[in-house]
C-alpha cells in the first residue's frame, strides 16, 4: 500500500553494491543508478535490448537500445514530485502510456508518441497506479482514496474517458485482445477483482468476490491462464503471499503455493511475471512488516508457482515491478530500494540458457590454405541467434 518511499542512504546503496558483487552470490550485473538513490519501480521491454524504466517524477524514465549498456534520459513533463511512476505500457514501437501517483493536482497519465524519448501528461486529473490498452479501449487504474478512485476508460484513444465500474484496482494484464482481469487494491468491501471479454470496455465482477490487495496479475499470452502473488492489505489481517491460478481467463481461482524460505513464509512485492508458466516473484524489502526477514531477492518456479527456488537478485519494496524478457525467460531486469538496476541473462542462478549477444563464428574449422596473398579458401558461417519478440498485445 506504499504510495512512495525514502530516499535510501549512500550506506545502504554501497552496501547492496557489495553484496551483490561478491563472486558466487548470483549472476546479476548492476546497469544504472538512479539520482539521489530514486528507486526504480516499473518498465516495459520489447524484448532483451530494448526498454524503458521509471523510477519517480523528478528522477524520470530513462531508455535503452543496446540491454543496458547505455541508457537516454527521456523527456518527462515539469513540476512533478518525487513520487512514484507505477506503470509503462508501450501499445507499438512509437506509441504509450505511463502513469505516477503524484500528491498533487495533477494530471498522471503520460502519452509518448515518439517510442518513450519524450512524454506529455494527459486525461483527467486524478493519480493513477497502472494502464494498459487493447484494440478496444484504453483502461487507467486508480487506487486514490481521498479522491475518485474510478477506472478511466478511454474508447478513443485517450482523447475522452468515462468512468469504469471498478474502484480502488491495482493489477491489470490481458492474455488475447478480449480477456482481461483487474485485482483490487484493499482487501476489504471497497474493492473487488473484475474481468472483461470485450477488450476492456465492460467489467464484470467476478464471482465468489475476491477481495485480496494484489498489485498486479500475470496473464500467459494466449491461453485462458492468470497468475497473482498477491502482497496482502497491512491494514485488513495481511497474511504471507499465496500463489493463485486461474485456468479460465479469471472466472474461478486455486491457491496453488505459497512462498516460504528456509520453512517460513514472507511476503512478495506482489509483482508477478514470467515467460509462459515459469514465473517469477520479489521478496518484500520491509523487514518490519516482513514475517521472514531473511528472505532473499529473486525466485523462480517452474511447476505453476507450486514451489521457489531462489535465483539471487535485488529485495524491492511492495507495490514495485520487475521485467522478464529474453528469449527463453533468463533475461531478467530487477531493481532495488538504493536506485540501482540489476539485470541477468541466465535466470539469475545459471539455469536458464539464453543465447549468446556476440556473433558466433565456426568452420570446419576455418582453412586458409597456398599463398595467403594471392589465393584463399575458406569455410566459415557467422551466426547471430538473437530471437525475436516484438509483438505487443
Amino acid at each position: 500500500m506504499k504510495l512512495h518511499r525514502l530516499i535510501a542512504s549512500a550506506f545502504i546503496a554501497a552496501f547492496i553494491v557489495l553484496f551483490y558483487a561478491v563472486p558466487g552470490f548470483a549472476k546479476w550485473d548492476s546497469l544504472y543508478t538512479f539520482n539521489s538513490g530514486r528507486a526504480a519501480n516499473c518498465g516495459f521491454f520489447y524484448n532483451e535490448f530494448v526498454g524503458l524504466i521509471g523510477s519517480s517524477g523528478d528522477a524520470g524514465i530513462i531508455k535503452t537500445l543496446d540491454g543496458g549498456k547505455t541508457w537516454i534520459t527521456a523527456v518527462i513533463p515539469k513540476n512533478y514530485g518525487a513520487y512514484n511512476i507505477t506503470q509503462i505500457y508501450m501499445k507499438d514501437d512509437l506509441n504509450g502510456w505511463a502513469t505516477i501517483e503524484d500528491l498533487n493536482t495533477l494530471q498522471c497519465i503520460w502519452k509518448t508518441t515518439d517510442g518513450g524519448l519524450s512524454w506529455k501528461a494527459t486525461g483527467p486529473v486524478g493519480k493513477f497506479n497502472n494502464i494498459y490498452e487493447t484494440p478496444s479501449a484504453l483502461i487507467a487504474l486508480s487506487r486514490d482514496l481521498n479522491g475518485n478512485s474510478a477506472t478511466r476508460i478511454s474508447i478513443d484513444g485517450g482523447n475522452t474517458f468515462f468512468n469504469g465500474p471498478m474502484k480502488l484496482n491495482n493489477g491489470i494484464d490481458f492474455v488475447d485482445a478480449s480477456h482481461g482481469v483487474v485485482t483490487s487494491f484493499t482487501d476489504t468491501a471497497k474493492g473487488g477483482w473484475m474481468s472483461t471479454q470485450d477488450g476492456g470496455r465492460t467489467w464484470t465482477q467476478i464471482n465468489p468476490i475476491i477481495r485480496r490487495e494484489s498489485w498486479s496479475i500475470y496473464g500467459v499470452k494466449g491461453t485462458p491462464i492468470f497468475y497473482t502473488a498477491a502482497e496482502g492489505d497491512p491494514t485488513a489481517g495481511r497474511v504471507p503471499t499465496q500463489i493463485m491460478r486461474s485456468i479460465n481467463y479469471g472466472a474461478t481461482w486455486t491457491t496453488v503455493g505459497a512462498l516460504s524460505f528456509k520453512g517460513n513464509n514472507f511476503y512478495s512485492t506482489g509483482h508477478i511475471a514470467g515467460f509462459g508458466e515459469m514465473l517469477y516473484v520479489q521478496t518484500d524489502s520491509d523487514r518490519s512488516s516482513n514475517p521472514n526477514p531473511i528472505a532473499l531477492g529473486m525466485y523462480r518456479s517452474t511447476d505453476r508457482g507450486v514451489s521457489w527456488q531462489f535465483v539471487g537478485g535485488p529485495k524491492n519494496d511492495r507495490d514495485t515491478r520487475f521485467i522478464v524478457t529474453g528469449c527463453n525467460g533468463g533475461v531478467v531486469y530487477a531493481f532495488d530500494g538504493a536506485g540501482i538496476v540489476w539485470k541477468t541473462r541466465d535466470g539469475g542462478d545459471g539455469q536458464i540458457q539464453e543465447p549468446p549477444i556476440a556473433p558466433q563464428i565456426f568452420g570446419d574449422p576455418t582453412v586458409f590454405s597456398g599463398p595467403i596473398c594471392l589465393t584463399s579458401d575458406a569455410s566459415l558461417q557467422i551466426q547471430n541467434l538473437y530471437c525475436i519478440e516484438d509483438s505487443i498485445l
